[in-house]
């Protein structure tokens, strides 16, 4: 059938599909193991190239830390356009019906690392489901490998909830520079304010950008982020 996106994931050899249609990208983290900042910045990447939403949820907040990483995760994302949505299976389900009706009606897709609950999540939210679990490692403190194919589920109130493997690192297929600026909106929305129409926003003359983080009105981990993607541009150039 037409398919209006494709979320693709880089391996070794080539581009893999992992799912289509999606209009939502669900980024699971939890308090344990710790997110990865760079990898949810990536999948925020993902969503924007799709197009598709995005909405991170925190998993595990009954855990005693899960405070200091909201609050990282408020500080970085909470002035862009990606609700942060709170969950565990032992609090209140008022949370869970946030995350819920957010689904209404969406073909969404739940990714994350390995061990941040996305199983246990979709167990609460699809009724009479029994996917298998795991607890983290108590040597590595990281997630062990529970879904092993990418399943997709009805959802009760409609919609459809696709469950990919979980991955401890996402690679996306070679981007260029314009695709990657897109995929950050605080970024992309000072484009027309650069002196240079081309500008990459790393060290031009009169970069909106640059101005806009040096008077802290861009997140500066956000920033690293756009970097470090940039700079993975030019070594693929180099090479």
């Amino acid at each position: 059938m037409p398919r209006k996106n494709e979320l693709v994931r880089k391996t070794e050899y080539a581009k893999k599909p992992v799912a289509a249609n999606i209009d939502t990208i669900v980024i699971v983290c939890a308090v344990e193991p710790e997110p990865s900042l760079d990898l949810i910045d990536q999948y925020i990447v993902a969503a924007e190239q799709l197009p598709a939403d995005a909405i991170i949820t925190l998993n595990k907040i009954d855990l005693s830390s899960h405070e200091s990483i909201l609050k990282s995760l408020q500080s970085k994302y909470g002035d862009l356009p990606y609700p942060i949505i709170t969950t565990s299976k032992h609090t209140s389900t008022h949370n869970l019906d946030t995350l819920t009706n957010k689904l209404k009606n969406k073909t969404c897709i739940f990714v994350g690392q390995s061990g941040v609950g996305k199983s246990t999540l979709i167990n609460a939210l699809v009724p009479n489901l029994d996917i298998d679990t795991q607890k983290i490692s108590d040597i590595s403190r990281q997630g062990r490998h529970t879904t092993s194919s990418t399943t997709l589920y009805d959802l009760p109130l409609g919609g459809e909830l696709i469950d990919s493997p979980g991955v401890r690192e996402f690679s996306m297929p070679k981007l260029d520079a314009d695709s990657i600026s897109k995929g950050f909106v605080e970024i992309e929305s000072l484009r027309n304010e650069c002196k240079f129409h081309n500008c990459k926003h790393i060290q031009e003359p009169k970069c909106a950008v640059i101005n806009a983080l040096a008077e802290n009105k861009i997140n500066k981990q956000r920033y690293e982020s756009y970097l470090k993607m940039m700079a993975n541009i030019e070594e693929d150039n180099y090479q």
